[in-house]
């Protein structure tokens, strides 16, 4: 009786772990050199973010069509986001970023941007600038767009 007690509690602890946990493969070069295509990443679909999470985006890619990307988190609500310093560095709050997982060669944005979030409202970008859909295009992203924060980098 014990046995099956604790078999049915870990079971139920299990389901109830899997139920928040996702695994998603990145298709594309975006958060490069982080993420490599077919790498795998083990996400909370419920959680607190933070910055430099990386994290699922829910993206309209066609009228009808929406795809989850993986981006990281730059920004958080309340936080001012700027580009760039005169050392060519992102800032948040007037703090420059030293953003030593972007594409090597790669600039953090091609054109300026000065942005406050509003609440519920995410600054996200990719770790390869140049070829990311992020919130340099997209603008804020809502937190209902974001799939929840990734814990966990697999290799493929």
């Amino acid at each position: 009786m014990l046995v099956a007690l604790t078999l049915g509690i870990a079971i139920t602890g299990a389901t109830r772990l899997a139920a928040q946990l996702g695994i998603v493969s990145a298709a594309t070069t975006t958060m490069e050199p982080t993420v490599q295509p077919g790498d795998r990443l083990v996400y909370w679909k419920h959680g607190g973010i933070r910055r430099g999470d990386l994290v699922l985006l829910s993206v309209q890619v066609t009228r009808t069509a929406r795809e989850l990307v993986i981006r990281r988190v730059i920004g958080l609500p309340g936080d001012r986001v700027a580009c760039c310093n005169a050392q060519g560095l992102i800032t948040v709050d007037g703090r420059a970023l030293h953003e030593s997982y972007l594409y090597p060669g790669d600039a953090p944005a091609a054109a300026k941007f000065s942005v406050s979030l509003a609440a519920g409202r995410y600054w996200l970008m990719g770790d390869q600038p140049t070829d990311a859909l992020d919130s340099r295009i997209l603008g804020p992203a809502a937190a209902q767009a974001i799939a929840g924060p990734g814990g966990r980098h697999l290799a493929r």
